[in-house]
Parts: structure tokens; C-alpha cells; sequence
């Protein structure tokens, strides 16, 4: 049994890790949509190339590691020609539509399908 689960995690994670080189992530700069496991991860990969994290939790969070980079989507009212990367999986087409209402270019909205 754990073998199994062993051996379908690692397979998510090849397909994870070959989506984040297939978004070119180190080449861009962006807003990190979600601060879950999977965006913590992005974040440490690319601590240079996120410009800001947006989390419903952002003052919690701020409150916790000492820092004002956290936000609420609304931000995206003054950062809407930025590439915004969707770390929130399963709920990627609700997120995407919250987004559209600060951002019209789609192709700026990034994210993984697994």
C-alpha cells in the first residue's frame, strides 16, 4: 500500500516539476495566487521572481512572518499587466474567474493541470 502511494506521489511531482519548467517561472516575474503547500514551494524556488502573494489569509500571514507581501486579490487593481501564477489546485476556473475581473489579458493567468 505505501509502496503504491509512494510511487503515485512521485509521479504528481514529475508532472508538477515539469510544468513549472514548461511556465518558464524563472524567466518571469509574478503574483503568487495561493500560499497552500504548493505555493510555499514555488516560493522557495523562486523567491526573486514573486512579486507579491495574494491569500485570503494575507493578514494572518503577514501577521506570522513579519512582512507586507501578502494581499488581498484586490491588489490586483493596481498590478493587472502582471503574470499571476495559481497555486490553488482544484479550484483553478473559480480562481481564474475572480482574477478576470481585474486582469483582461488571460494569457497572464498561469496554471497547472495535473
Amino acid at each position: 500500500y505505501k509502496t503504491n502511494n509512494n510511487r503515485t506521489l512521485a509521479r504528481i511531482l514529475n508532472i508538477l516539476f515539469a510544468q513549472i519548467n514548461t511556465l518558464d517561472l524563472q524567466e518571469k516575474k509574478f503574483i503568487l495566487y495561493g500560499y497552500g503547500n504548493l505555493g510555499r514551494i514555488i516560493h522557495t524556488l523562486y523567491p526573486e521572481n514573486v512579486l507579491c502573494i495574494i491569500d485570503k489569509n494575507y493578514e494572518e500571514l503577514n501577521k506570522n512572518y513579519g512582512s507586507n507581501q501578502f494581499y488581498s486579490n484586490t491588489i490586483l487593481n493596481t498590478k493587472n499587466q502582471e503574470y499571476i501564477l495559481v497555486t490553488i489546485l482544484g479550484r483553478e476556473d473559480e480562481i481564474k474567474e475572480i482574477i478576470s475581473t481585474y486582469i483582461m489579458d488571460q494569457s497572464k493567468i498561469l496554471t497547472f493541470v495535473l
